[in-house]
C-alpha cells in the first residue's frame, strides 16, 4: 500500500507545535483571544488611572490643594492606587533599590493588588495630593518570624533630601520596636550607602549575608519585663 508523501503516520514530537498550528481549533481560539487580553489589560490600566487620579484629589480634599506636607499618615488598603503610582513615579534607579528589580507599572499592578492587606501596613509623608514619602511594613516573606518585621522605603526625587526618609524610618522603629516590640528589619542594597549610613545613625546592628545586607533595629522590652 503506497502512503502519500505528505501524511506523517508518527506522532508530532512537540505537542505545543500542534497546538500552534494554524488549522488547530485551540490556535484558531488562541488568536481570536490575543485582541481581548489587549483590551482587558489597557482597560484595567485605564481604571487604575481614573482611581489614581481620583484619589488624588480625595487627599488634595483631605489635605489641601498646596504642597505643604503633611505626616506620617496611615495609607490604607483603599488608596492602594496611590501607593501604585507614588512607586511609578520613583526614578528607575531608586525603584531598582526598592525592589531589588526593574519593577514596571504591569509588575507594580500585579504584585499590589494581589498583596496580603491584612499582613502589610502602609504610611508616608502627602503633599500636593501625592504620596512624596512612603513606608511598606510586614512579614511578606516566609522567612520572617511572627517577633519581626521588615520595613522599606522610598522618597520621590524632587523631596529627597528633606529629612522625609529619616522622618519615616523614626516612624517605623516607633511603631515596632517600642509599640509592638518586635524586631524591624531593613534590607540595604550594597550600593545604597546612604540609606547604610542612615539606619546605623538611628542605631540599626548591622549583619552582612552572602546575599544581602540587613539592619536591624531591636525590640524594647516592656517595662513589666524590665522589673522583673
Amino acid at each position: 500500500m503506497h502512503t502519500p508523501s505528505h501524511v506523517s503516520l508518527s506522532p508530532p514530537k512537540d505537542r505545543t507545535d500542534l497546538l500552534q498550528r494554524p488549522g488547530t481549533a485551540v490556535a484558531r481560539w488562541l488568536s481570536a483571544a490575543r485582541p481581548l487580553t489587549f483590551v482587558y489589560t489597557w482597560f484595567r490600566w485605564f481604571v487604575l488611572f481614573l482611581l489614581g487620579a481620583t484619589d488624588s484629589k480625595l487627599w488634595r480634599g483631605r489635605f489641601s490643594r498646596s504642597k505643604q506636607l503633611f505626616g506620617p499618615v496611615d495609607i490604607g488598603s483603599d488608596r492602594i492606587a496611590s501607593v501604585i503610582f507614588h512607586y511609578a513615579r520613583l526614578d528607575p534607579e531608586d525603584r531598582f533599590r526598592r525592589f531589588n528589580c526593574q519593577m514596571r507599572l504591569p509588575a507594580l499592578v500585579k504584585r499590589y493588588t494581589s498583596i496580603d492587606k491584612r499582613r502589610t501596613e502602609f504610611f508616608g509623608f502627602v503633599a500636593g495630593g501625592r504620596i512624596v514619602g512612603l513606608v511598606e511594613m510586614g512579614s511578606t516573606r516566609a522567612r520572617i518570624a511572627r517577633d519581626k518585621k521588615e520595613v522599606a522605603l522610598s522618597v520621590l526625587p524632587g523631596w529627597q533630601k528633606r529629612g522625609i526618609g529619616e522622618a519615616l524610618l523614626q516612624e517605623a522603629i516607633s511603631r515596632v520596636c517600642r509599640h509592638d516590640h518586635k524586631d524591624l528589619i531593613l534590607v540595604v542594597a550594597p550600593e545604597n550607602r546612604k540609606m547604610a549610613k542612615l539606619a546605623l545613625k538611628l542605631g540599626a546592628e548591622k549583619i552582612v549575608t552572602p546575599d544581602q545586607t540587613e539592619f536591624v533595629f531591636r525590640k524594647v522590652k516592656p517595662l513589666s519585663v524590665l522589673k522583673t
